[in-house]
């Protein structure tokens, strides 16, 4: 491979469940009742032939380490050919999440507080997360097509054929900001 060809590749998967489950973010109790906003996940893999790199971004309070552990395990259970130990993660940090972590109980219902509503525990919603992140990852990569990283020369692409994104990198310490813009052809 052309080491100067940059591979880019994005997927997104809803984690949202319509069975009521615990939701993260507060010392209490809270339990779904219906979705009003989709929590997502979005992964975005690039690679240049000599390294890559996958992002990950989710709609959750935090990516705990054990959470992190069990994404890598079922990508490479799935997809031996994508480089897990590449993924990245970042979390939008809501508090309005599925309980992803079951550190505080809130999904055990009756067990840590009392509660007469039938939700699903932690365990089921965790499965049910990982196994979307993993997929979100996996089809990121398989689907990475020729893109660039071309400094001051942000274009627009139609949106059906692009996904692009702009970022400010200052060009020294004291002087003024470059913008680079990285954008694949689909």
């Amino acid at each position: 491979m052309n080491t100067n060809q940059l591979l880019i590749g994005w997927s997104s998967r809803a984690v949202s469940t319509d069975k009521p489950v615990g939701v993260h973010g507060q010392f209490h109790l809270r339990i779904s009742e219906k979705v009003l906003d989709p929590i997502t996940v979005t992964a975005l893999a690039i690679d240049n032939g000599e390294d890559s790199a996958i992002f990950l971004s989710g709609d959750v309070t935090g990516f705990y380490g054990f959470m992190v552990k069990m994404i890598r395990s079922q990508v490479k259970k799935l997809a031996p050919e994508v480089p897990a130990e590449k993924i990245v993660v970042n979390a939008t940090h809501t508090h309005t999440t599925g309980d992803i972590a079951g550190t505080t109980g809130m999904a055990n219902a009756g067990q840590d507080y009392p509660c007469a509503m039938e939700m699903m525990p932690t365990a089921e919603y965790q499965e049910f997360f990982v196994t979307s992140v993993a997929d979100a990852v996996i089809q990121a990569w398989r689907t990475r097509r020729p893109g660039a990283n071309r400094p001051n020369s942000a274009r627009q692409l139609p949106s059906s054929e692009a996904v692009a994104t702009t970022s400010t990198k200052p060009e020294s310490v004291a002087g003024s900001a470059k913008k680079h813009s990285i954008a694949a052809i689909a």
